[in-house]
């Protein structure tokens, strides 16, 4: 992850052949999967998997790409509908529409959408919407009582990552309170509360996850100190303790292993810094630190990104003081018995904001990249991983314009 921590805003433990299908621990009317965590982003995720293809977001607009990513469409199946051209007035009747998206889940055929509540205008409020896949029959099935800034699915139950900055009384708070919250999907006025903080000036959650019995997440402090703490839930006990050893860290999930940033040093003024990693087992326990003896480019401070159940990956440093040159730069696959599969350019990604490991066949990244006219150009890219180690390169799923998809709503 890049050094600089994102407001904006997990990988598989099997391999994915359908993030819609069902988990054999289940046996109710309906059959829930594990959360995928490959497809968890530092806050909230854009991006999600189906049988059929991948959901993810343009701006305000769900849309849907087919497996092999050549066709992308808006998912609305209102013949007559103009999406993301219609009037400011008309946006929000086109099935697609969800005001500021910011997570989305594929669960026996239906699709989940956490965005703003269009109708609660007194305020900033959130909700989760259920809707089914062609963007037909939306439902409410959970508003957060201020905000929520990601959610996923997991055996059945939803968990919320919520800030509340006032009580109960109207009001404000000397400190936010951030929270996670256990919802069942079964029954979503069943509602508990497994985790809250109260103790940060500008706390958050971010890289929220589950992985077998874990609730992992990093809780962040904003405020100028700059802190984080990786930590995790037992889903089973709701204990609460550090994922790892160390006070400052971030979490990156592997297969039946978590993979943890040490930070050791940090230059703010010439954004350059040091770090140590570590793999330790889904428990935060064995701790092993990942030298240049395991993963060649550790030698030269390569960022670890992200991993899946095969692939570990690392990318070179792309901004600061010590940042490679754009045509040099590489984005490397190794297994994880240190082999190094094959080195990536990836000197044209410059401004990422989100990235995720993916499923045994894509990993995804998405950016927003400065144009002219004060724009932004969203762009998803993609690594075809059954080309690693002949001709691997960075392919565009998606790309369009923050004006249009992100275009004036009047609501």
């Amino acid at each position: 992850m890049k050094k600089k921590q994102l407001l904006l805003i997990p990988f598989l433990c099997l391999l994915l052949l359908s993030s819609c299908s069902p988990s054999s621990s289940k046996s109710q009317s309906e059959s829930f999967s594990d959360c995928q965590k490959g497809f968890m982003g530092i806050s909230g995720n854009k991006i999600y998997p189906s049988s059929d293809g991948y959901y993810f977001f343009a701006g305000h607009y769900l849309m849907f790409a087919d497996r092999h990513l050549k066709e992308t469409t808006f998912v609305c199946n209102k013949p007559e509908c103009l999406h993301a051209e219609e009037a400011p007035e008309n946006r929000i009747n086109c099935n697609a529409f969800f005001l500021e998206p910011r997570s989305l889940i594929c669960e026996n055929n239906s699709l989940y959408v956490l965005g703003r509540n269009l109708q609660m205008k007194e305020y900033d409020a959130y909700s989760i919407y259920k809707t089914d896949i062609d963007g037909n029959n939306r439902s409410n099935i959970y508003t957060a009582k201020e905000q929520m800034d990601a959610f996923l699915l997991h055996q059945g139950n939803i968990y919320t990552s919520e800030l509340n900055f006032t009580d109960d009384n109207g009001k404000l708070l000397d400190n936010p309170i951030v929270s996670i919250h256990k919802i069942s999907l079964a029954n979503t006025k069943k509602e508990d509360i497994i985790f809250q903080d109260d103790t940060l000036n500008e706390g958050r959650i971010n890289r929220l996850n589950c992985y077998n019995n874990y609730c992992y997440f990093d809780l962040i402090d904003f405020s100028e100190t700059m802190t984080t703490e990786s930590k995790k839930i037992n889903l089973e006990t709701l204990e609460i303790s550090n994922s790892f050893p160390f006070d400052t860290a971030s979490t990156i999930l592997g297969k039946n292993c978590i993979f943890c940033e040490e930070s050791i040093e940090n230059d703010l003024t010439n954004h350059t810094w040091k770090s140590r990693y570590w793999q330790l087992d889904v428990n935060g326990k064995k701790p092993v630190e990942l030298t240049k003896e395991f993963f060649s480019v550790i030698e030269k401070n390569a960022i670890m990104l992200t991993a899946d159940d095969k692939y570990v990956y690392f990318h070179d440093i792309d901004y600061g003081a010590n940042a490679v040159a754009k045509e040099e730069r590489l984005f490397y696959v190794y297994t994880y018995d240190g082999t190094l599969v094959c080195g990536i350019p990836f000197g044209e990604i410059q401004n990422y904001i989100d990235y995720y490991a993916g499923d045994n066949r894509y990993l995804f990244i998405y950016e927003k990249v400065p144009v002219e006219n004060d724009d932004l150009k969203i762009i998803y890219r993609y690594l075809d991983k059954t080309k690693f180690g002949k001709d691997a390169r960075f392919e565009v799923l998606f790309e369009g314009y923050q004006s249009q998809y992100y275009g004036t709503t009047i609501y």
